[in-house]
């Protein structure tokens, strides 16, 4: 009898290390990619590209404010703040312009590091003239991430493209 009581928290046993191995290889591998769908509205933040189907999207969002060859949505308050781009009726890329204030500085920890050393302040100064401009972009494609970031003393996010991760930026 007492065999069977360790067998089954053998069993438990195994299952919560398979559960919390399972997800710590998930959060661990994408941690950009997921802080940032954290930060997205919970409408569209469900979203995977490659994964969702057109018709999902239109079954949770309803029809788009604007439909061309993307669809775009007014979730966060302004006009087309969300742009859905869809190939092969799957989800391609989604572009999201944040209205809340969230400063880079809460991703920038996450970078790789040869992403990292591309948004130091220094090297952005030290760029031509036309290439620093008001905004920066950081890509990072094993994510599937582009932040669009302003060019200025506090370094806001101006918006986040997301896409299927290992694949080229759109």
């Amino acid at each position: 009898m007492r065999t069977g009581y360790n067998y089954f928290y053998f069993l438990i046993f195994i299952l919560l290390f398979a559960s919390v191995s399972s997800s710590l290889a998930v959060n661990g591998k994408f941690k950009l990619r997921t802080a940032i769908k954290e930060r997205l509205p919970k409408k569209i933040a469900w979203i995977e590209p490659g994964v969702t189907e057109k018709d999902e999207v239109l079954k949770k969002l309803g029809k788009p404010d604007k439909a061309e060859k993307s669809f775009f949505y007014n979730i966060s308050g302004l006009d087309y703040d969300t742009t859905i781009s869809f190939k092969n009726d799957k989800v391609a890329y989604i572009f999201h312009s944040p209205i809340q204030t969230i400063a880079f500085s809460e991703f920038q920890k996450l970078l790789p590091e040869e992403q990292t050393k591309k948004t130091d302040p220094k090297v952005i100064s030290e760029q031509p003239l036309h290439e620093r401009g008001r905004v920066f972009n950081v890509t990072v494609e094993a994510e599937g991430v582009l932040i669009r970031v302003s060019n200025t003393k506090l370094k806001m996010v101006e918006s986040f493209t997301l896409w299927q991760p290992g694949k080229k930026a759109p």
